[in-house]
């Protein structure tokens, strides 16, 4: 619900969307495997730029440094348990954020938002695509909007937000219950200047396209649309078109059109004449240069082209928060105009959060495969089971649940195995706030880990 005093406040946000003609265009981001590689070409664009033309060319798409950076980046891979604050922070997760940018109106707002996670210790990555239209909590502000407007709040409240990206960061990080490490902007403008950097691009269109509600610069006015059956060159603003147009087609079609055109621009850039041309290389970073930010510093490219190099493209799991029949969200409309929420209810992100656990599981916590038992002594039954579930939603295996005879006041953690399950221990030991007792291999107990619950755990 929001507040009375905020309505005016979240009008006003709003109010960049109402330029939107009646058909109101989707974005035309969606392919989001091959963001992935698009991602893996800037950055590697730009650590060629550094080398071919100095840090200045590089250094003017970074805005900040990160508030919450990548320990496996920050430590190069040699993470130590204490240096992870909670389960997912031993992924790289970063959040893409796709804007229209200055050209467009309503170019603050974030028509799209997708999590990359990378999984580093097992050389695999996940894609979860978050709708524009969900409604989160804008805490600061105590109200909730649209998360495609959180970026431009950030923007107006830079002092507390700490800028748009980051609110989004923080947001995302909020309803998914995962560390954000890491923000990437672009805007669309890019695409259409990749393409012309990169002399166009060479599509086969399968059929005569007509579109005569393409919409306008200004979201108001129509500019018609067609281009004919066959080979085509395309420059970067009939690449653009070609991608987000709809009208006569089904969207089937139209994503297959996407998937053209950005395969178009990835195998045209990473082919040798590309890359081995400084003067081509040199426009695509001073593009780029214009239309992306990301707070990822130099050393942290470096790295990341390394781990992303040797993860293949069977190894990318896409997911998507949808109103599917298995869907966890649900659309409604009131005074406010359309929006979407959680299934369990306005602001309750738990159903969510499990997902995004599940499906991102910390690597060093599936690494290690520790064997878990919990004994519930907090003098309440059923307790064990709930402890048991979050932790499995986290990748925690757990063998046994049991209820103890004697109440305990506060829980404890007792290793079984000898210090070997470190990274668990650490995890456990931040979750539940206790200290980790050594104890003696004992042939009664199976599991690596004894999980003492105790009455505390009910204050949590």
């Amino acid at each position: 619900m929001v507040e009375e005093n905020n309505k005016e406040n979240h009008h006003q946000v709003e109010t960049t969307e109402a330029f939107e003609p009646k058909r109101k265009p989707k974005k035309w981001w969606r392919i989001i495997k091959w963001i992935f590689g698009l991602l893996l070409l800037a950055i590697i664009s730009f650590l060629i730029s550094a080398s071919l033309f100095g840090w200045q060319t590089v250094s003017k798409i970074i805005e900040n440094k990160s508030k919450q950076a990548s320990p496996f980046l920050t430590f190069l891979g040699q993470v130590q348990p204490n240096q992870l604050k909670g389960e997912g922070d031993g992924r790289i997760n970063i959040v893409l954020l796709g804007v229209g940018g200055k050209t467009h109106p309503g170019g603050a707002l974030t028509d799209t938002n997708i999590l990359l996670s990378v999984d580093p210790e097992n050389h695999q990555a996940g894609l979860l695509s978050i709708p524009r239209d969900l409604y989160v909590p804008i805490v600061e502000k105590k109200y909730y909007n649209k998360l495609n407007t959180v970026y431009n709040w950030g923007e107006e409240n830079k002092k507390t937000a700490g800028g748009g990206s980051q609110a989004v960061k923080d947001v995302v990080g909020r309803i998914l219950d995962l560390p954000i490490h890491y923000y990437i902007k672009a805007d669309f403008t890019a695409l259409e200047k990749i393409v012309d950097a990169l002399g166009g691009i060479d599509v086969t269109v399968e059929k005569d396209l007509y579109d005569p509600l393409f919409p306008a610069v200004n979201m108001i006015d129509y500019e018609p649309f067609s281009i004919k059956a066959g080979r085509q060159r395309l420059n970067g603003k009939i690449a653009l078109k070609y991608a987000r147009s709809r009208e006569t087609t089904s969207d089937f079609d139209r994503s297959k059109r996407q998937q053209q055109v950005l395969t178009a621009i990835k195998d045209k850039a990473l082919t040798l004449g590309v890359l081995s041309n400084p003067v081509k290389i040199k426009d695509i970073i001073s593009i780029l240069g214009d239309h992306l930010r990301t707070d990822l510093q130099f050393q942290d490219m470096e790295r990341l082209v390394k781990i992303i190099k040797d993860i293949d493209s069977q190894n990318i799991a896409n997911f998507t928060l949808d109103t599917s029949t298995d869907g966890l969200l649900t659309s409604t409309a009131d005074e406010n105009g359309y929006y979407l929420m959680p299934t369990a209810g306005m602001g309750k992100f738990e159903d969510i959060q499990r997902l995004a656990h599940r499906l991102l599981s910390d690597p060093y916590l599936v690494k290690e495969k520790a064997t878990i038992e919990i004994r519930n002594a907090t003098g309440q039954t059923g307790i064990g089971g709930k402890v048991a579930d979050v932790l499995r939603d986290y990748g925690y295996t757990v063998i046994k649940i049991s209820q103890d005879e004697s109440e305990q006041a506060k829980s404890a953690i007792y290793d079984y195995s000898n210090g070997q399950k470190k990274y668990t221990l650490n995890f456990l030991s931040q979750r539940f706030k206790s200290s980790i007792v050594q104890k003696p291999t004992d042939s009664q107990v199976a599991a690596d880990i004894v999980l003492i619950v105790g009455k505390d755990y009910l204050s949590f």
